[in-house]
Formats: C-alpha cells, structure tokens, sequence
C-alpha cells in the first residue's frame, strides 16, 4: 500500500467535524504561506495591504472577486 492509500484511508476514518477542521487549518497555512511570500517579496506593506494581496492570490481564478480586490487595493497603498 502506498502512501496516498494510506493518506485516503485515514482521512476516510475522520468524521466529518474532524475533515472541516482539517480543510480548515490547510486553508490557514496556505494564507500564512502566500503572507510569507508576498512581506518578502513587497516591502512595505501593511496588514490591511497583505490580506488583499493574500485573497487575490488565493482567488486568482475567481474574476469578480479580482476586480472587487484590485479595486480595493487602489485604495490601500501601503
């Protein structure tokens, strides 16, 4: 059995309040990994600037909500 199949396994044994909160904490890692990247790679930038920039990479595919962010971060220049 490889570990993929494992991997199946074990979340196949979860309940479902135990999957969410799962799906939950991966979502917060991935924002706190793209804040990561992004306050290295724009210096300065505020909080309010960097959970913008962090929504528009996590929504890229999601056009309207892109244009709603761009226009926010007009407004939020620091």
């Amino acid at each position: 059995m490889d570990i993929e199949e494992r991997y199946l396994e074990a979340l196949a044994r979860l309940t479902p309040a135990e999957r969410m909160a799962r799906g939950q904490r991966i979502f917060h890692d991935a924002r706190e990994l793209l804040a990561r990247r992004i306050r290295a790679e724009v210096r300065p930038v505020s909080d309010e600037r960097l959970r913008l920039l962090v929504a528009r990479a996590m929504y890229a595919e999601e056009p309207e909500i892109c244009a709603w962010l761009e226009r926010e971060l007009e407004r939020v220049r620091v």
